[in-house]
């Protein structure tokens, strides 16, 4: 059976949370991507990936700034990830104005 990336991306999500949400720890349904899914390039990378429930995942997109510094204090090992993508995302953003 072939998986989409983004099938495959949710279940390696749901082996490393043991299916909770990584912000209140209740089920968890759906990835967030800490940085845009737009990028390509970091789309399917497991360290832009939050698996997160419904009420979770609307309120990182209604309070990014909020969320992001939740994650800064609660959970520090999700936040490196959150910088990292930043900066991955970033040096593939200023490369395609480049070319």
């Amino acid at each position: 059976m072939h998986l989409s990336n983004d099938k495959k991306d949710k279940e390696s999500a749901i082996k490393r949370t043991g299916g909770l949400c990584e912000v209140c720890g209740t089920r968890g349904i759906e990835i967030h991507h800490m940085i845009t899914s737009r990028d390509k390039t970091i789309r399917h990378d497991p360290r832009n990936h939050l698996f997160v429930c419904r009420p979770c995942h609307d309120g990182a997109h209604a309070r990014p700034k909020e969320f992001k510094q939740y994650l800064k204090s609660i959970l520090p090992y999700r936040y490196r990830d959150y910088l990292t993508m930043e900066i991955i995302h970033k040096q593939g953003t200023e490369n395609a104005r480049t070319e």
